[in-house]
């Protein structure tokens, strides 16, 4: 019986626009690696902002994050820290990829940012993002610790996000 040869995705290469298979780590025309963080050329736009929500993220709450443009919803326990992000780093974390909603293009890293639970409260942390992490107006410098409030925006590269405590 003759075997049927399978089919290798496409993708297009951010730098140079070639298209190459997916099973190419590196785009062969221009050298640029296939899963880097397209670099934006642009800031992303924001709303101002006077949110004063609700600090206390209690150990029943839940987070839910609410993706724009596509209203789609995760709705995050966080038990344990959780890196927001492209590419699922090793080792053993939890991890949410948000691929599903055009992260390359928003110029989400692969590891973006991770949020965590503090005693009755809800950190976010900028993991050196390619692009950064934006609390409603504020681009958030690398690996400190900035507290979530209920209704806060949260934007990873060009990707708007809403936070809700539930």
């Amino acid at each position: 019986m003759p075997t049927v040869p399978t089919e290798v995705p496409e993708v297009r290469c951010n730098a140079c626009g070639s298209l190459t298979t997916t099973d190419q780590p590196n785009c062969p025309s221009c050298g640029q690696m296939l899963n880097a963080t397209l670099l934006l050329d642009r800031l992303p736009r924001t709303m101002p902002s006077s949110n004063h929500g609700i600090y206390q993220f209690g150990p029943r709450h839940q987070v839910i994050l609410q993706l724009l443009p596509s209203g789609a919803c995760l709705t995050l326990p966080l038990s344990v820290p959780t890196v927001l992000g492209r590419i699922r780093p090793p080792g053993d974390i939890d991890f949410v990829d948000l691929s599903p909603y055009n992260a390359s293009q928003h110029g989400v890293s692969r590891q973006h940012c991770r949020l965590e639970r503090g005693y009755d409260q809800l950190f976010v942390i900028d993991l050196s993002s390619t692009n950064g992490t934006h609390l409603n107006t504020t681009r958030l410098p690398p690996y400190e610790e900035y507290t979530l409030t209920h209704g806060d925006k949260l934007i990873l590269g060009t990707l708007h996000i809403m936070v809700s405590f539930a």
